[in-house]
C-alpha cells in the first residue's frame, strides 16, 4: 500500500496532530503514523490531543486563509460588476 503524505492530499487541513515519535502531522482518528509506522496507544492519543489543545492558538491559520480567500473572491466579484 502506498503511503499518503499530508502535503499531497487535498484535505491536508485535517492533519493537525503530531506523531509522538517522529513529529509528523497525522490525521484525526489515525492510529498509525504514515512516516514511522508506529502505532498510537490510548496514552499517545491523549498526549497528542493535549498538545494540540495547548497549541490551539497556533492552529488558526486555516481559518484565516479561508476568510482571506473569500474576501478576495467577493472583492473581485464586485470589481468585475462595476466594470460591466
Amino acid at each position: 500500500m502506498k503511503k499518503q503524505y499530508p502535503h499531497l492530499n487535498t484535505d491536508r487541513l485535517h492533519y493537525r496532530y503530531k506523531c509522538v515519535c517522529c513529529g509528523a502531522y497525522v490525521k484525526h482518528g489515525t492510529r498509525q503514523c504514515y512516516r514511522c509506522d508506529s502505532w498510537f496507544s490510548d496514552d499517545d492519543v491523549t498526549q497528542m490531543l493535549k498538545h494540540y489543545r495547548n497549541n490551539s492558538k497556533q492552529n488558526w491559520q486555516h481559518i484565516i486563509y479561508f476568510v482571506v480567500f473569500v474576501a478576495i473572491a467577493v472583492d473581485l466579484f464586485f470589481a468585475m460588476s462595476y466594470l460591466v
